[in-house]
């Protein structure tokens, strides 16, 4: 999700406050927006069962607290898993707090993000770091390349598939 705004006091980019099952898995959440307090990309009030994999997110804005993740409960980090945003600690269950590298990435946050391309640029941390699902094995990302590195055999963080230059 990119360029929303939430005018309600968390969650720009995707609020969640059910206990349960949802899961998000390989999403790119950037350039979301809250008015309200944090998690101007991604507000998840209740932890418990939730599972966020092979996600990105990063690069939000929020009028306070954390810009990229509003968490409530003792253990709401144990719900991601391979994802990379800067309020999760380095290496646990896989997760990265760097920089995702995008391509280009886009200025600005909410209804006035002016657009980037968020594939991963060569050389991000997000390459082959995420963790393989058994749906990716026929899948393809959002440009219709495979899923899974046919060289590594491993899939990206986020909704894109890093290509090298000159791979098709």
């Amino acid at each position: 999700t990119t360029g929303s705004v939430s005018t309600y006091h968390r969650g720009g980019g995707i609020y969640i406050d059910v206990d349960g099952t949802n899961t998000l898995e390989s999403c790119t959440i950037v350039g979301n927006q809250t008015m309200g307090g944090g998690g101007g990309g991604l507000a998840l009030m209740a932890a418990a069962s939730n599972r966020i994999l092979d996600c990105i997110v990063y690069s939000n804005s929020a009028a306070s607290g954390d810009a990229d993740l509003y968490l409530t409960g003792n253990d709401s980090t144990n719900a991601f898993h391979f994802s990379c945003s800067p309020a999760l600690p380095s290496g646990v269950q896989g997760n990265l707090p760097d920089y995702p590298m995008f391509v280009a990435p886009g200025v600005g946050y909410g209804l006035s993000l002016a657009g980037g391309d968020y594939r991963l640029a060569q050389g991000s941390p997000c390459i082959n770091t995420g963790t393989n699902l058994p749906w990716m094995a026929d899948a393809v990302d959002l440009d219709g390349h495979v899923r899974i590195d046919r060289f590594s055999g491993l899939v990206d963080m986020g909704c894109y598939e890093h290509m090298p230059q000159g791979i098709i």
